[in-house]
């Protein structure tokens, strides 16, 4: 955990059996939770598991371990193995008792709304469509359950400045009688959709789309209203293409018959909150994209030092997007880092990688496609600022 308003906590076991895994969980959760300056706001399974089946035995545990602590904690559990062999590993965050937490429903879900420093946010995890259920269905089903949340608290799509999709699959084609569609593709459209409701004056929020070997399409997201104290801008690189700006000839299978064309993915490279006294950098899912192309391809130790370099350009303090506003912050510190690898026999070697550039980090390892067949490793995270 670091000092911020906001910590964060990622609890690894040893790999072992689940009961051992869990006696550690409870071990770590309980001193964690002795710090009476903070409150438990939500967790993020990550679990070993390839079929629906386990996936739903293995919610249902976590589901009452995280009861067991408090009626009122946001989660969600993503089929996405950890890299070290864990049957599963959790990542926590942490809000300062300074901070109000307001507990709400929609008809349907449980969301958090959280007061400081003169700005509210819509905290939001594990909006998903239900069990066995196809790509297209279950994220109609998640994006309404999303918008339904948004239109109670008189806000809407472009409000949202970090949303999380975790897509079954995610790069699986599937044959129909109207073509071959790709499970990621379905996905931009249906967000294309909903999203076209809405107005973007801050730009798309900051984004990760990420696969997973079960569960379906879990959404999860963090919306913030602008006002003259807080601040929401969207973060470029300068040496890539928007996401939101892709060319037809980087998105893959046939696109929906609701929409004229594929739709890109919309989202930012990173958006920054800034607001009174702190600033907080939310950094999309990120790879070795150069313009819009992969580089380069089939080599874990450069692409995972790509994008590596790719982050730091989004939270130096010379990104002309953000230059005018940061100027006032410290250095920023690492909230937390979460790295996905499509490949479990490649973890150790980009262990190494990010452990040599970054050696105070605590990384997050999991195992996950990402959303193209030739990028190998895609690396998010947090990063906050205080004023100086």
């Amino acid at each position: 955990m670091n000092d911020q308003l906001t910590k964060y906590a990622c609890i690894i076991p040893e790999p072992s059996c689940l009961e051992k895994e869990l006696e550690y969980w409870r071990d770590e959760m309980k001193k964690l939770l002795s710090n009476d300056d903070y409150q438990l706001s939500r967790i993020s399974f990550f679990i070993n598991t390839t079929n629906w089946e386990d996936y739903i035995e293995m919610k249902e545990i976590l589901s009452k371990e995280t009861e067991a602590l408090s009626d009122n904690i946001l989660f969600d559990v993503i089929a996405q193995p950890p890299a070290g062999g864990q049957t599963f590993t959790a990542e926590c965050a942490f809000f300062h008792n300074s901070i109000n937490i307001e507990h709400k429903t929609t008809t349907s879900t449980y969301y958090q709304k959280v007061t400081f420093e003169g700005h509210t946010e819509i905290h939001a995890f594990g909006l998903t469509g239900g069990e066995h259920c196809k790509t297209e269905a279950c994220s109609l089903i998640a994006f309404k359950k999303m918008e339904e949340i948004l239109k109670a608290e008189d806000l809407e799509f472009g409000d949202v400045v970090r949303q999380w999709n975790y897509i079954e699959h995610i790069i699986e084609i599937n044959q129909s009688s109207s073509g071959m569609f790709q499970n990621y593709q379905i996905f931009n459209d249906v967000r294309s959709n909903y999203y076209s409701t809405s107005q973007f004056t801050e730009g798309y929020p900051a984004a990760t789309g990420i696969g997973t070997s079960s569960g379906g399409v879990i959404i999860s997201f963090i919306a913030v209203k602008p006002t003259e104290q807080v601040k929401v801008i969207p973060v470029i690189n300068p040496r890539q293409v928007d996401a939101h700006q892709y060319s037809q000839q980087v998105l893959v299978g046939e696109h929906l018959s609701n929409v004229d064309q594929r739709t890109s993915p919309k989202f930012e490279r990173a958006k920054l909150v800034s607001g009174t006294n702190q600033a907080v950098n939310y950094i999309s899912g990120t790879a070795a994209i150069i313009g819009e192309d992969t580089i380069p391809v089939e080599d874990y130790k450069q692409q995972t030092i790509e994008t590596l370099e790719n982050i730091k350009l989004l939270i130096k303090k010379k990104n002309p997007s953000i230059a005018s506003v940061i100027g006032k912050y410290k250095k920023p510190t690492v909230g937390y880092l979460r790295v996905y690898i499509n490949k479990p026999e490649h973890f150790q070697e980009v262990k190494t990688v990010c452990e040599e550039l970054h050696p105070d980090v605590a990384y997050n390892y999991v195992i996950g496609d990402v959303c193209r067949d030739n990028l190998l490793v895609e690396i998010e995270g947090v990063y906050h600022y205080k004023v100086k």
